[in-house]
């Protein structure tokens, strides 16, 4: 856990990345991104090959004060922040170029919920494994035992510090892995099989349930987005 001085965004990931902030655990979406205010404290977490950007923005260069969490930008941010990297560009036309970048990022409501993460070092350890592998079928007596505790001390627990029950938050971490996969596009019985779903109906209901969507609204039904 630690902070910056300047505000951070953590945008353009390939691969599981997700940030810890206030005991929120946030995806960062492709295509978007996760904004951490100025001051702070945040976890990064990455498993497995992880490609993701980070671009600081002092807190007096710009106004809007947005709050943590998801948001979205223009298609030419990209090529902006290349352009702003370049060490013989001149102030002024740095001024302008940072002007325009930071107008196009505004913050992203609604879609699927963030994760309350557990402060316990053993829930915590849980929670992250859960993130990481959601298509592990683990039942909560693994999870027990890798932890040193009895299973209903751990579904105790986990209710108490995340108001959630254990198969609950489960589902949540599936459902924003599918998300992301459905995202990426991915179709949806790809999907099911990848975060621990046997069946695509099975994976539907929960999908609908946890987010009041269908997962066909956030991806392909058929073949593989080309």
């Amino acid at each position: 856990m630690h902070q910056h001085p300047c505000h951070e965004l953590v945008w353009a990931a390939s691969g599981p990345r997700t940030v810890e902030i206030d005991r929120l655990s946030w995806i960062v979406p492709v295509g978007a991104g996760i904004w951490i205010p100025a001051g702070t404290p945040h976890r990064g977490v990455v498993t497995g090959r992880t490609g993701y950007r980070c671009t600081f923005v002092e807190p007096g260069r710009w106004a809007p004060e947005l709050p943590p969490g998801v948001v979205r930008f223009g298609p030419a941010w990209a090529g902006l922040v290349e352009h702003l990297d370049r060490g013989d560009l001149p102030e002024e036309a740095r001024r302008r170029a940072e002007a325009v970048a930071l107008d196009s990022v505004e913050p992203v409501t609604g879609g699927v919920a963030d994760l309350p993460m557990p402060t316990d070092p053993r829930l915590a350890l849980v929670a992250r494994g859960i993130v990481a592998a959601p298509g592990a079928a683990h039942p909560a007596e693994v999870w027990s035992r890798r932890v040193g505790w009895s299973a209903r001390t751990l579904l105790r627990r986990f209710r108490e510090e995340t108001g959630m029950t254990f198969a609950q938050w489960r589902t949540q971490a599936r459902v924003r892995a599918a998300a992301r996969l459905l995202a990426e596009g991915r179709n949806v019985i790809e999907t099911a099989h990848a975060v621990g779903y046997r069946t695509a109906s099975s994976f539907v209901r929960a999908f609908r349930e946890a987010t009041g969507r269908t997962p066909g609204a956030l991806g392909t039904t058929g073949r593989r987005s080309r």
